[in-house]
């Protein structure tokens, strides 16, 4: 019996159209404003290295992804760009991700001190973007929460804050 696995489907992506795609989002956008492409979990299965180089091939100005490993693959890769790890990271690995230059997806306080740490470590900046809770209750920073937070964050310049996001809970 043949031991290679068999597989029925496959999926080809034409890099005309994924070009027109990213040229057509760049266009609706201000010439300042920055695209980031998410290749988070292998660029949804599509090979993150792939969509990676042909996202910069196109226009596209950085990247999202889930985990510090794909963050640090792409760096391995070596893709300069901006990276947003949109995914938790745990406090012993925030050092590794200011070392990196990525940009981190910061939600709590116990981060926030981490982050501060390992910035004045390092003697460079920690870059975040604040994540906002509107109802996904996976991560996010809540209403009541915030005010203090912000408190924090901005008592201290270790900590720069880049960006704000949410995931909205129905976008329907």
């Amino acid at each position: 019996m043949d031991k290679e696995p068999y597989f029925n489907t496959w999926i080809e992506i034409s890099e005309a159209a994924y070009a027109h795609n990213l040229r057509f989002f760049k266009q609706k956008l201000p010439p300042s404003t920055e695209l980031a492409v998410v290749v988070k979990s292998n660029a949804y299965g599509h090979g993150m290295l792939d969509i990676a180089r042909l996202a910069i091939r196109h226009g596209a100005d950085s990247f999202c992804v889930h985990s510090l490993e794909e963050a640090l693959s792409l760096r391995e890769a070596g893709y300069s760009q901006d990276i947003l790890v949109m995914g938790h990271i745990p406090l012993k690995q925030l050092e590794e991700a200011v070392r990196q230059n990525l940009r981190i997806v910061l939600y709590n306080l116990e981060s926030l001190r981490e982050l501060r740490k390992a910035a004045h470590r390092l003697q460079k900046p920690a870059r975040v973007h604040l994540k906002l809770e509107t109802g996904t209750h996976r991560q996010g920073i809540g209403a009541e929460e915030l005010p203090a937070f912000l408190e924090e964050l901005t008592a201290n310049s270790a900590v720069k804050l880049e960006g704000a996001y949410t995931h909205f809970a129905n976008i329907e």
